[in-house]
């Protein structure tokens, strides 16, 4: 080996310890950072399940039940997405990429992922997602357990503000083998891992039995750390044994093009400026203990006054054991001096029995629960013995549904973000995805749909749009009763044909009808297509012909979908003033015919209708109560003498 290889490899040497050295201070940085919260997180795991108690005690399951009402309230709130085009010419294919969302839930698993991902962001305050590369034509989504997350402890809100951060992965060789890690015959009995500890306080918690598996087992699990740093200013992933002691891959910038770390992290009540948010037993945890005293102090009292205890005079009874054994027929002897009887001998304990105030401290702290976590008996399905009217059951339930609706907001912050890193996975590893075929559910029927190398393809990325199905469901609500309500004002008489039509539709959109099935009721008319027609001509920057007796206000809020250029302004205002000489013309008809026939005087409107028309001209038609037919025809015989007018 000459001696520049040998430089070559010296340097390479001092670069790996230099980088193993980093990223050892960076995992202890946050292992410090970490380990106080990760020790109240196995306390509270026991808290949550209640299975590791004294088997005389009762478990008090405050923790589980507010944890659940919120939990069940979160996830069948499905927050649904779309994607809405930023340039005219990608409404279409801003379609085909939110059915491709859709599409994806099932194929992503997230019915499950996102369960799982909920109940870490209500236990420990923020929920973990990464979202890797494509396997399958499809973006592969992780939930990483908190316990084995390593964290920048001067990171904010936002992960991308972390100059590091990582996570434990359990892996057996043969996994690693299959992705290219070397030095795998290096590792050394660790020290006592994150992920093993995670494990054991999981099954403390179940009171269930850690296993122990043999120094030679063939699947034996290893771990990995998978970290992600700055080295020279560039977002790198390493991957080290746990100890830090060896490299199991050469060290790569991020691979992907957003630059982002791939996490997005899903908080149930963030705290500004910190990681960390307010997690559901942070406020309920010191409830549930508090309760759980109250509970069996409470138990063990009324356990007391079955076995009754009492007083008993020694100079009276002298065996003890006599008392102690209960039989039939059995005769304790007594010494009676004279005067006393046998209530004088032994006599009941009094004992003391729960008070007002110990129900009234445990409904307290009961109290201070639900109001914490707006988990209100109402929303649990339980109303108590309180008589209460129909509008304060109804503002109760308002006012909680406010309360959760905060958290249902502040996710769909999380879940915007993690459909922007959805798509750009799409737009990076497309030529992995061409081909890859998506079901669409129409209103006739299932489609099929293959994805093309410019699907993900624009010019300006749309924008992400999330709904929450509970909220827009309460908003629709809204919208569909003041629509109605203006119904009357919005549909004159005036109101042009188009208006009507955009009415129709949107009180379908508001009673949750899907695109398709408004296309089916209301099939776009003549005017709609034409306008559609013409739109792709004007996007050339060409004028399409316009028929004078097109919908105008149809073509013109149609042609308003094409980006600006002359020949579109051109179009609209030729459209305008066609507009406007068809409504001068209309008013200018409306002055040289009177609307209605003068009204004429009963005398004559009785001799019309005995004796025929005098003659009226056909075009404005007979009096009322008399045919026209008679209009045509001359009376046969005139009266000698005329009424007087």
């Amino acid at each position: 080996m000459n001696r520049k290889k040998l430089e070559e490899k010296a340097l390479k040497i001092i670069e790996e310890d230099k980088i193993l050295s980093q990223v050892k201070t960076e995992k202890q940085l946050a292992k410090d950072w970490l380990a106080p919260r990760w020790e109240d997180w196995k306390t509270r795991l026991r808290l949550y399940n209640n299975q590791k108690r004294d088997s005389e005690a009762v478990g008090n399951s405050l923790l589980y039940t507010l944890m659940n009402t919120l939990l069940a309230y979160l996830y069948l709130d499905k927050l649904q997405v779309r994607f809405d085009p930023r340039e005219s010419g990608d409404v279409e294919k801003c379609e085909l990429v939110s059915n491709t969302a859709k599409f994806d839930y099932n194929e992503m698993r997230l019915d499950r992922k996102n369960y799982n991902w909920l109940w870490d962001s209500l236990f420990f305050g923020a929920g973990i997602a990464k979202v890797g590369g494509v396997k399958d034509k499809t973006p592969i989504v992780e939930i990483i357990d908190p316990f084995v997350f390593y964290l920048d402890p001067n990171t904010g809100t936002d992960i991308q503000d972390a100059r590091f951060c990582g996570i434990e992965r359990a892996m057996t060789k043969s996994e690693m083998e299959k992705l290219g890690f070397k030095n795998i015959d290096k590792f050394a009995p660790e020290q006592t891992s994150q992920t093993e500890e995670s494990q054991q306080a999981r099954k403390e918690a179940q009171n269930e039995v850690s296993h122990n598996e043999p120094a030679t087992y063939e699947n034996k699990n290893f771990i990995v750390l998978e970290w992600y740093t700055y080295l020279n200013g560039i977002k790198y992933v390493v991957f080290t044994d746990y100890n830090c002691s060896f490299l199991l891959k050469d060290p790569k910038p991020l691979i992907f093009k957003d630059k982002k770390f791939p996490f997005v992290i899903k908080q149930f009540s963030p705290i500004p400026h910190e990681f960390w948010g307010v997690s559901i037993p942070d406020l309920v945890e010191d409830k549930q203990r508090a309760t759980a005293i109250l509970l069996n102090l409470s138990l063990a009292m009324e356990k007391a006054k079955l076995y009754p205890q009492y007083l008993f005079d020694t100079n009276s009874i002298s065996n003890i054991q006599d008392l102690k054994h209960f039989d039939f027929n059995k005769f304790t002897p007594v010494n009676l001096p004279p005067n006393r009887s046998i209530r004088d001998v032994i006599a009941p304990l009094q004992q003391p029995s729960i008070t007002s105030s110990t129900q009234i401290i445990h409904e307290m702290i009961r109290d201070f629960a639900l109001r914490s976590t707006g988990a209100t008996d109402l929303r649990q399905g339980a109303i108590d013995a309180t008589k209460r009217t129909a509008t304060e059951l109804q503002l109760s339930q308002l006012n909680s549904d406010t309360r959760n609706s905060l958290a249902a907001k502040l996710f769909t912050i999380a879940e915007k973000e993690f459909w922007q890193m959805w798509l750009a996975r799409y737009k990076q590893y497309k030529a992995l995805v061409k081909g890859k075929v998506v079901r669409i559910q129409g209103a006739l029927g299932v489609k099929f749909e293959n994805i093309k190398l410019d699907t993900f393809e624009f010019d300006t990325d749309p924008d992400v749009v999330i709904e929450s199905s509970n909220l827009s469901i309460q908003q629709a609500m809204i919208d569909r009763a003041n629509l109605m309500e203006l119904s009357k004002v919005i549909l004159d008489q005036n109101a042009p044909t188009s208006a009507q039509r955009y009415f129709k539709k949107r009180l379908l959109q508001l009673s949750d009808f899907t695109k398709d099935e408004i296309d089916q009721i209301l099939p776009p008319s003549f005017d709609e297509m034409r306008a559609t027609e013409e739109n792709a001509i004007l996007e050339k920057d060409k004028l399409p012909e316009i028929d004078p007796q097109d919908d105008h206000y149809t073509h013109i809020s149609i042609h308003n979908q094409v980006e600006d250029n002359p020949s579109k302004i051109a179009h609209i205002q030729e459209h305008k003033k066609l507009l406007i000489e068809k409504r001068e013309e209309q008013e200018l008809k409306g002055k040289e015919l009177p609307k209605e026939l003068p009204e004429l005087p009963p005398e004559l409107t009785k001799m019309l209708g005995a004796q025929g028309s005098m003659g009226l001209p056909s075009e404005l038609g007979a009096p009322e109560g008399v045919s026209p037919e008679l209009g045509q025809q001359m009376p046969q015989e005139m009266p000698q003498e005329m009424p007087q007018i």
